[in-house]
């Protein structure tokens, strides 16, 4: 400890000597103290907003450029539209003063173009007019009728749904049961046989005359199976037109549209089928026994293959849609006719299956000849056979049932989906039509309406300068054109040579195209400080010329005062005042926004909130709310606003945004003490 005590008097001892130094120290650690805690204090975005009011003012937009004094008073007079020229008012050498008629241009076209545009504004209008009126009682109620009758109709479709269901549930447990019942009583008839043929060692025995039946009776079903066959390629080929392209409808484009693979299947069976239907023809009406087997395999392999054809039929016509060419009842004739065939073939395999089952037991019959035909053996052998016969008929029943069922079902499936589309689309077609419009939808039939009126004011201005003005007081040069030749703007139709001093500027091509005949303009004089002189636009280039990349085009002013101390060549500057709106509504251009994906203006507002004006911003809790505008005319300061706002209404002019920091007062006070200075241990400030 006694140590320590010595080291710290010694350090205090340096202090006291170097009291530059301490001080220093201790400002630089005070300073490094407040750029610390002022680094961990919390940044707060405040945004506030300037606002501003709808007034009425004046615009005017102005291009200025600079030139020189022309040596030469001539001005090349050229029409402002294109049109045939009807009459030419002077020849070269007559006198013309500011105003006179120089030519007039014929106005059937220019009419026919106001004519056009009148209707633009008139069809814009009637677009608006109709947006904000909303629709009628009547066609609301109209619209609420279909979307009642669609919902009904859907609700039905549910219901026949569950009906199919349930009816299918019933009739497959019906056809099991048949087909139980069958095997019963086939394994009970089964044992029967079995048990007479060996209690009493006899046989049955079979004569040729029951084979040779059973082969005749098997010619009948194979040439029967053929011809249902044959009807059934016929009418498949009438849908396919495979062989015979005669066959398409003017409606086939319509089969199976909803499911194009239907299509695709139902040919892939057409093929097959043909392929195995000529096997089968080619055997039939044989006498050879051993011929008449195979015909019958082949036949019942063909057969297969048209039932597998029948059913695809019917899948293409399931999606297949009904138009003012197929109708409703055409198509579900269609479909009937299609699970016809379909039952046909079913009814020829069973055919063909009990025509094979016949010769077997008749050939069983006939290898059994040996034994002793006992009334008993042969009763419970003709029971045997009953017993296969049904038990066949109940599996083909019970096959039968579950296509029919699968059929019933996929239908009533497909007419819900359907009911439901029609249901959810006559919903949403209400909706729209009851719904508010958008802003945004009824500030683009505005500006629609707004293009429209412009269209007619420019079609309406080339009207009025079917009279070709002169714009100077002069002496006809030359006239270039005569009548019933096609005048255009860049064409010179009478040249005019003036004593009136002329100003020659050089506007770009931005500004040259705002600047028209006739205007006024306002001239200056680099070597005149005082000589501000008015003139107006006598005439417009119509050829540029390219410098280093730049289209530049000369503009000729007419001076309205002649002084005699302006030379040729000397030095001016212009302003032309392109346009003028006097008491328009008008608002800042900063608080004129676009929309990025409509690109429609707009301007911001708070929505039943009047707030204080006051430049440097007030704070909102609320985000504004866009407000679509139509604009018009633009100077530096202000935009004119054609439609959306009215006089008096409060908008955002400007958006603030600023970044603020909060502390603690205890570490600001004690940093500013510490800065501040006090009374060091032992030593001076």
């Amino acid at each position: 400890m006694k140590n320590f005590g010595l080291k710290f008097k010694k350090i205090i001892g340096w202090f006291k000597k170097h009291k530059l130094i301490t001080i220093f120290l201790i400002i630089a650690i005070g300073v490094g103290s407040y750029y610390y805690w002022q680094s961990k204090k919390a940044s707060v975005v405040v945004t506030k907003y300037v606002m501003t009011n709808v007034e009425k003012g004046t615009i005017m937009s102005t291009v200025s450029g600079s030139g020189q004094i022309s040596s030469s008073n001539q001005i090349d007079i050229k029409p402002k539209v294109s049109a045939d020229i009807k009459s030419v008012k002077v020849k070269a050498g007559d006198k013309v003063n500011e105003g006179d008629v120089l030519a007039v241009l014929d106005d059937h076209d220019l009419k026919k173009s106001l004519r056009q545009a009148a209707n633009s504004v008139s069809s814009a209008k009637a677009s608006l007019d109709v947006k904000l009126a909303g629709p009628t009682n009547e066609e609301v109620e109209l619209s609420q009728n279909s979307v009642n009758s669609a919902k009904n109709s859907y609700d039905s479709s549910l219901v026949d749904l569950e009906n199919v269901k349930a009816t299918n549930e019933q009739n497959l447990k019906k056809a099991q049961l048949q087909l139980d019942n069958a095997k019963i009583s086939l394994d009970n008839a089964q044992r029967s046989y079995d048990n007479s043929v060996s209690s009493q060692g006899v046989s049955i025995n079979s004569n040729d005359q029951s084979l040779n039946s059973a082969y005749d009776s098997a010619n009948i079903s194979a040439n029967s199976a053929y011809v249902s066959m044959s009807s059934l390629m016929s009418a498949a080929d009438n849908v396919l037109a495979i062989d015979n392209q005669d066959n398409m409808k003017s409606y086939s484009y319509l089969y199976g549209v909803k499911n194009s693979q239907t299509v695709l299947d139902a040919k892939t069976y057409y093929s097959e089928a043909k392929v195995k239907m000529a096997e089968f023809e080619k055997l039939l009406n044989s006498s050879d026994t051993a011929n008449i087997d195979q015909t019958l395999l082949k036949g019942l392999d063909a057969l297969k293959s048209a039932k597998s054809l029948s059913h695809s039929l019917y899948n293409v016509f399931l999606n297949t849609i009904i138009s003012s060419e197929l109708s409703q009842s055409a198509l579900d004739s269609l479909k009937q006719s299609a699970i016809s065939n379909e039952s046909s073939m079913v009814s020829n395999i069973n055919s063909i299956q009990s025509a094979i089952q016949k010769i077997s037991d008749a050939k069983l019959s006939k290898t059994s000849g040996s034994l002793s035909s006992d009334n008993s053996v042969g009763s419970s052998y003709s029971s045997l056979n009953t017993a296969k016969n049904n038990y066949i008929s109940a599996q083909n029943s019970l096959e039968q049932a579950n296509l029919d069922a699968k059929k019933s079902l996929e239908s009533a499936q497909n007419d819900v989906k359907a009911k439901k589309l029609s249901y959810e689309n006559s919903l949403i077609s209400h909706n729209q039509k009851i719904a508010t419009p958008r802003a945004i939808d009824l500030a683009n039939l505005k500006l629609q309406l707004q293009q429209a009126q412009n269209n007619y004011a420019d079609a309406l201005d080339d009207l009025n300068e079917v009279k070709i003005i002169s714009p100077i007081k002069g002496t006809v040069a030359k006239v270039y054109q005569k009548a019933n030749e096609q005048a255009s703007s860049g064409t010179t139709i009478v040249t005019v040579v003036t004593d009136e001093q002329m100003a020659v500027i050089s506007l770009n091509e931005v500004d040259a195209a705002k600047v028209k005949v006739g205007q006024k303009a306002n001239v200056t004089f680099s070597a005149l400080d005082e000589l501000n002189i008015t003139g107006s636009v006598a005439e417009v280039d119509s050829i540029g010329t390219v410098s280093q990349g730049v289209v530049n085009y000369e503009v000729k002013i007419s001076l309205d005062v002649q002084d005699e101390n302006i030379k040729p060549q000397m030095s001016v500057s212009a302003i032309i005042v392109t346009d003028q709106r006097n008491d328009v509504l008008v608002v800042p251009n900063e608080a004129v926004k676009t929309d990025s994906v409509s690109q429609l203006s707009y301007v911001e507002v708070f929505s039943g909130q009047t707030l204080a004006i006051n430049e440097n911003g007030v704070e909102v809790n609320a985000k504004p709310e866009k407000k679509y505008i139509q604009i018009g005319l633009a100077d530096d300061t202000n935009t004119e606003i054609t439609g959306g706002l009215t006089e008096g209404e409060q908008i955002v002019s400007k958006t603030l945004t600023s970044s603020s920091k909060t502390s603690s007062s205890a570490t600001s006070n004690s940093s500013l003490r510490m800065l501040g200075g006090g009374g060091m241990p032992g030593g001076g400030r």
